[in-house]
């Protein structure tokens, strides 16, 4: 049976981890893949880049995923705002902002208190400046920034 005539639900081995690409996410659809998702425990990944019209709202709809582990973001129009919401997002261990220009030191203080958080892209983030990368990495060691 195709995929768009079945019972409207999918039943998987709870072995299993759940990775989620939606290209070209909007705050919309954004909002959708949570609504849809939220229950999901095995949902460990979502990957919403080049989703360049979904912003801070997007982000926002995205925290109800509080399972995620792993979140790739990379050129959103995410700005310093909206890194507020990804406290909401106990689990989140990789962080994939590159490519986000709304992003600078100001969300990067915010960013150094997410403890959980082990991994990180910052490339191409023009607003990010090296004081601004120099103060994340004193004050989160444990974080791995990629720039």
């Amino acid at each position: 049976m195709p995929l768009d005539e079945g019972p409207g639900y999918f039943e998987f081995d709870p072995a299993l981890e759940i990775c989620l690409y939606l290209p070209r996410a909007e705050d919309d659809s954004a909002e959708t893949l949570a609504a849809e998702w939220a229950d999901c425990s095995q949902l460990v990944m979502v990957d919403v880049s080049e989703g360049r019209r979904m912003g801070d709202m997007g982000l926002k709809a995205l925290t109800r995923l509080h399972q995620l582990r792993e979140l790739n973001a990379s050129a959103c129009g995410i700005s310093n705002e909206g890194i507020e919401f990804l406290f909401e997002m106990p689990n989140l261990q990789r962080l994939n902002i590159s490519h986000c220009t709304g992003i600078g030191d100001l969300g990067l203080r915010r960013i150094e208190q997410m403890r959980n958080l082990r991994w990180i892209n910052l490339r191409g983030c023009p607003r990010v400046t090296q004081n601004g990368l120099k103060r994340l990495a004193k004050n989160h060691r444990s974080l791995e920034v990629f720039r």
